[in-house]
């Protein structure tokens, strides 16, 4: 698709750190799964795609994320939130989660101290995320302000199944649908049933083509601070004039 929007370097302008795929056989199962998505991804005139390449995340560097996101919310996206951090996102979470909360409870349930605190509030104020109402902060509707809809996160391994399984589950904090991606169609009893158990998808990769072997158990789309970044990263990067 001509106007997808696709994270493989990093871009300090916006903030974005990833990590290069290293050669080998993983590199190459990776490389052949996104070459076969990427035609797969079909764009609209609602909604928009984004790939991701081994993102830092605070979870780690998960393979490929897929993210699906609405154009006409992300079309509002403000170059007021381009300052926006990553401690300003822990907050709008939390916020998210929580709802309305006084700053002394804030205080308590993340430990920030004043300036910091503070500064982060305002910021999220500016950026027209959050509104004050007498001594409580609240946030805007999350669907109004963040047009991330889906989130597909894909680990993949040639060897360590069960190493890749363990990622995939943290992977479901920020993620809809967590899957792995190996290079064989049919896995172990063992695999499938760790799988399962986990509510983790299972890709399996050969002939120039990918079979959904195992469906994942979806959820709903997480509000974590990392759901929120990945929104943000596609934000500056469409203001920044490098995505569509």
């Amino acid at each position: 698709m001509d106007d997808l929007i696709y994270f493989r370097t990093p871009n300090s302008k916006i903030s974005y750190l990833s990590r290069t795929l290293k050669d080998g056989p993983e590199k190459d199962l990776v490389e052949e799964f996104i070459s076969i998505q990427k035609q797969k991804l079909s764009s609209s005139s609602r909604h928009g795609y984004t790939l991701f390449i081994e993102p830092k995340l605070d979870v780690g560097f998960p393979d490929v994320v897929i993210v699906r996101f609405s154009r006409s919310v992300m079309a509002k996206w403000s170059p007021s939130r381009m300052p926006l951090d990553l401690t300003s996102l822990k907050i709008l979470s939390h916020l998210f989660y929580a709802g309305p909360i006084s700053i002394d409870k804030l205080k308590t349930d993340l430990g920030f101290v004043d300036p910091v605190l503070g500064q982060r509030l305002n910021s999220l104020q500016e950026a027209k995320l959050i509104y004050r109402k007498g001594d409580l902060y609240r946030a805007y509707s999350f669907r109004e302000t963040f047009a991330v809809r889906e989130v597909i996160a894909i680990e993949a391994k040639m060897s360590d199944i069960f190493g890749a399984i363990c990622q995939a589950s943290k992977n479901k904090w920020f993620a809809t649908s967590s899957y792995i991606l190996t290079p064989s169609l049919r896995p172990t009893p063992r695999v499938a049933s760790r799988c399962g158990d986990l509510g983790i998808g299972i890709y399996g990769l050969k002939r120039l083509d990918f079979t959904e072997i195992l469906r994942p158990r979806p959820h709903e789309l997480p509000k974590s601070y990392v759901t929120l970044l990945l929104n943000e990263w596609i934000g500056r990067k469409i203001f920044d004039g490098s995505g569509v």
